[in-house]
């Protein structure tokens, strides 16, 4: 009985010892915090032990922290819990085992430290959503003013800086804006980001220089164009559509003088603005000159050519002429006005001479103008052999020809009393010739060759009629 009795006051002595009530303190690094401001405990023990922290908010007791345990040596064991954070006013406590980690959950002994931190909310520092715009265009980033706070903004690249609850922000680059808001009787702050992603405005500039065409042709005028995707380039005159950046042609051909400059540009993200849109381009448009109609000749050999002057609508036309037939008289090229000349054909048939004339005017030709001068040979009649006959008797017939095809034969006749007529054309037949007359009768024949208009020059010969011869009576013996 004694040595039972003994081991349980022996039992109940080691059992004091293992759960002999540690001393334990807990201090905090901050007596008053902000919503999610970290702080730090520090728990102070005279024995070891292991433990968790208890945080209550007011509507009960939870976990701050688990299965810590504090480490050291000698007699006092120290412990900092860091970054901790709490969302309202709390007391704390602290469960702990002097055993084991093990029996921590099991038979926690709880210590109520009367540790008290104050938790002050923090602002919310409300900004707008994320947002992408053109260069140059502004947008608010904030919101509405709270009573009791400040606002500091920052930016991500340069200096901005602002303190508006809603600044209005002009961005030409990307842009990370930043707030921060405080509550001025707590110094409690709170930050948020707003991205605001900026796009560049298309920019087209006219690099063509001005120049001079002639009407109906047509120019390429180029633009230099920094654009996103699918772009609209409205000209002075009308819509250029394209893609991408680079060197950009779009072709005008104006009838009169015209400017060409850029009106407004719209890619894919933006428009563009004035100040983006430079250069211009004057196309200065010449007329086309023209000759006025000029009337084909058709001359003799050896007789002159009407003077040829050329004329047309544009001031100061020049014109340059060919000719497809120099042996009339007129040389196969030349420019201006042609002079009257004497004209040629020394050939038996119509020799024709094709003249081509270019006007010009300022660097520009106009439609030939075509007109041909034509020269007629001059026709010939070949000899005619003279007759003489008596009277009575038969004419020989007369043909007439000639080297020229078509030739007429137009004749006179100084004697018609031979029995043939006094003028006449063509060939003259066979007749029986007279002379009434105690002479010879003659008659002289003139032949004039005409052909396309042209005379030659006459042929002459001459029939002379005999008369019959007579024998004076003789009187009988």
């Amino acid at each position: 009985m004694k040595k039972r009795i003994l081991y349980i006051i022996l039992g109940v002595l080691i059992a004091n010892v293992s759960f002999a009530d540690p001393t334990i303190t807990m201090l905090s690094s901050k007596g008053t915090v902000c919503d999610g401001e970290s702080f730090t405990l520090t728990i102070n023990s005279s024995q070891k032990i292991w433990f968790f922290v208890e945080v209550d908010p007011g509507s009960g007791w939870s976990p701050a922290s688990l299965n810590l345990f504090t480490t050291g040596s000698g007699s006092s064991w120290t412990y900092s819990i860091t970054n901790i954070s709490i969302s309202a006013s709390s007391s704390f406590r602290i469960k702990y085992s002097t055993i084991s980690n093990a029996d921590l959950t099991a038979n926690p002994i709880i210590k109520n430290t009367g540790l008290f931190i104050n938790w002050n909310p923090i602002p919310n520092a409300t900004v707008a959503a994320n947002n992408t715009i053109c260069n140059g265009v502004s947008i608010n980033i904030g919101s509405s003013t709270v009573s009791g706070s400040t606002y500091s903004w920052s930016s991500s690249a340069g200096s901005y800086s602002s303190t508006s609850p809603n600044p209005s922000v002009t961005p030409n680059i990307t842009q990370t804006y930043t707030l921060t808001e405080t509550i001025t009787s707590t110094g409690c702050n709170n930050s948020n980001s707003v991205l605001i992603n900026v796009n560049a405005r298309p920019i087209v500039n006219i690099t063509s220089s001005n120049t001079t065409i002639c009407d109906g042709n047509n120019v390429s005028i180029h633009m230099n164009v920094t654009a996103f995707g699918t772009w609209t380039i409205t000209v002075s005159d009308g819509i250029v559509n394209g893609t991408g950046s680079g060197d950009k042609i779009f072709i005008r051909g104006p009838n009169i003088t015209s400017e060409y400059h850029i009106v407004n540009a719209v890619d894919a993200n933006c428009t563009s603005i004035s100040s983006d849109l430079t250069g211009s381009i004057t196309i200065t448009v010449n007329p086309i000159p023209t000759v006025a109609a000029i009337t084909s000749q058709v001359k003799c050999n050896g007789v002159n050519s009407a003077a040829i002057n050329f004329s047309g609508l544009v001031s100061g036309t020049t014109y340059a002429w060919t000719n497809t037939q120099s042996s009339i008289g007129i040389g196969s090229s030349g420019s201006g006005d042609i002079s009257s000349v004497v004209l040629a054909n020394t050939t038996n048939s119509p020799v024709n001479g094709t003249f081509s004339v270019v006007p010009t005017a300022n660097g520009c030709s106009g439609t030939a103008g075509v007109f041909s001068i034509t020269v007629n040979p001059t026709p010939t009649v070949n000899s005619i052999t003279s007759q003489v006959k008596c009277n009575g008797v038969n004419s020989a017939a007369i043909n007439f020809s000639g080297l020229v095809s078509g030739t007429t034969y137009a004749w006179t006749n100084t004697q018609s009393l031979i029995g043939i007529g006094s003028s006449g054309s063509g060939d003259i037949s066979s007749v029986v010739l007279a002379n009434t007359t105690n002479s010879p009768v003659n008659g002289i024949f003139s032949v004039v060759p005409t052909a396309n208009g042209c005379s030659g020059t006459a042929g002459a010969f001459s029939i002379t009629v005999n008369p019959t011869p007579t024998v004076n009576s003789i009187t009988s013996q």
